[in-house]
């Protein structure tokens, strides 16, 4: 692709919610669009995190898109390999790959006011779109820490994003840092192989049992024969999931969980000395809640050290913690999560006036229902600002917020719109009654640091209300909350102007 392509809507990104809207936009018989992905296969944070005993923590029976529920799923929490072939297999049902441009980068979203559109420009040329969707999803940009001399290591060093399957870990000293949902997955993993295991903990996670049990033959039988079964199953997980909502709202009320937790610990580590350093401190739910059985047999096995101390610096040969101790490493595995309240998308849109997102945001991203933000007209950013939750599956968000994205261009479309902008006092009003609702919660007031709370130490990643709610607010495109712009009849011999709408 070099010359100019025109489309009325494009989607930038492949990954699971960029496969939603392209499903949800042909649903609604809008087949002019174009999907850019800049890898090779759609899957985006599916395909590129492969790291051993990568999967979801959230019940795969709800871990699928409700018109397309997967009844062969093998475990109550899928492994990577099968979400990837489920999301894969979704969008060839629904021809998504008819539409999707592969290898293609956007490099720069730019509204232009005159003609009321967005080029952009890509690695492979531009595109021209009346109405731009972003995909890029929170986990996309791996935050790797900013410490001096992480250069100057000589031995192998990667993210658990970009697991590099080509090193060796057997009989070497590895240093994990971070103790995240990545590492709780791969980290009993590796410490079998490893020849010493160095974890780098800052904060103890608090971890509850995991049931993962293998599905049998009949009971995905059951489920492919009998769908209802399958779906009421989904909708009593579901509603189990909103219920833990509703303990995240204040920390008291967690305290039950962390009894279950606390004794998962006692049973599993008895050594009290040891118990103690691995207890948290903080409210549950402040960060999001992992769930394992083989976590603190691996982290206090004989060729395991825990370091529960903070990286201060990364030498040659190792790194030294905060304490001013270095330990030598072969290889270092950083687990240090995503740019979820930084998004590198955001730094590649202009919108009214030029102005860059990231420059409007100034670290702290804000949006109204976590899709429309003021100043760029036309354009939805999917899973963004105040949408995450620390209990529910994205799946489910993703299917919400496509609606209400493809609700407002059909909307546009069916009265002849030229532009519709969320007006910004809207914007403003949501997002205040977000943050009020964010006080006093799990969230904010847990006792933790977590990636919900962005630069300026406001919360501009956690919805703190139930899907249900979300459900009930994203169920209508509500065109009073939108500045509208309509074309009106040339002049013979003038262009065409356009008029405002309130």
């Amino acid at each position: 692709m070099n010359a100019t392509q025109q489309t009325k809507v494009l989607v930038i990104g492949g990954g699971y919610s960029g496969i939603g809207t392209a499903i949800r936009l042909g649903q609604a018989g809008i087949d002019d669009y174009i999907l850019i992905e800049k890898a090779e296969k759609l899957g985006g944070t599916w395909r590129e995190n492969t790291y051993p005993m990568a999967g979801a923590d959230t019940p795969s029976i709800i871990y699928s898109f409700s018109y397309a529920r997967n009844p062969d799923w093998d475990y109550t929490f899928a492994l990577q390999p099968q979400i990837e072939k489920y999301l894969d297999d979704v969008a060839e049902r629904f021809k998504v790959p008819e539409h999707v441009q592969f290898n293609t980068a956007g490099e720069l979203a730019e509204w232009d006011a005159d003609a009321g559109q967005w080029t952009v420009q890509t690695n492979q040329g531009t595109i021209i779109a009346k109405y731009v969707i972003t995909c890029a999803g929170p986990m996309h940009e791996a935050a790797l820490p900013n410490l001096p001399g992480v250069d100057t290591f000589t031995g192998d060093a990667f993210h658990t994003a970009r697991w590099d399957h080509g090193v060796d870990l057997r009989g070497k000293r590895v240093a994990v840092i971070g103790t995240g949902a990545s590492a709780i997955q791969y980290v009993p993993v590796i410490q079998k192989e490893v020849g010493k295991l160095i974890l780098f903990q800052r904060t103890a996670p608090w971890v509850m049992p995991r049931f993962n049990r293998r599905a049998s033959a009949w009971k995905k039988a059951m489920y492919r024969r009998f769908p209802a079964i399958n779906r009421a199953v989904a909708h009593a997980v579901y509603a189990g999931s909103e219920g833990l909502q509703l303990l995240e709202r204040r920390p008291k009320r967690m305290r039950l969980l962390e009894k279950v937790a606390l004794n998962h610990l006692k049973k599993q580590v008895p050594d009290e000395k040891l118990r103690a350093e691995l207890t948290p401190h903080f409210a549950m739910g402040c960060k999001r809640i992992l769930f394992s059985n083989d976590w603190y047999p691996a982290i206090t096995a004989d060729n395991a050290e825990i370091v529960s101390h903070g990286v201060s610096e990364i030498t040659p040969t190792g790194l030294v913690d905060t304490t001013g101790v270095h330990h030598e490493a072969d290889v270092i595995i950083y687990s240090t999560g995503f740019k979820v309240t930084d998004p590198d998308v955001a730094k590649r849109v202009r919108g009214v006036d030029g102005q860059l997102l990231s420059d409007l945001w100034q670290g702290s991203p804000y949006a109204y229902q976590s899709v429309a933000v003021h100043g760029y007209p036309n354009a939805f950013v999917m899973l963004g600002p105040n949408v995450g939750n620390g209990h529910g599956s994205v799946s489910t968000l993703i299917e919400l917020l496509a609606d209400y994205v493809v609700h407002g261009i059909e909307t546009a479309e069916r009265i002849g719109a030229s532009t519709i902008e969320v007006k910004k006092h809207v914007q403003d009003i949501w997002n205040a009654e977000v943050q009020d609702s964010l006080r006093g919660t799990v969230w904010n007031d847990g006792g933790c640091s977590s990636y919900y709370i962005d630069s300026t130490g406001r919360n501009s990643a956690i919805y703190p209300w139930t899907t249900l709610r979300f459900r009930r607010d994203t169920k209508t495109f509500d065109l009073d909350d939108y500045e509208v712009t309509m074309p009106s009849a040339p002049v013979p011999g003038e262009p065409a102007k356009e008029t405002v709408t309130a």
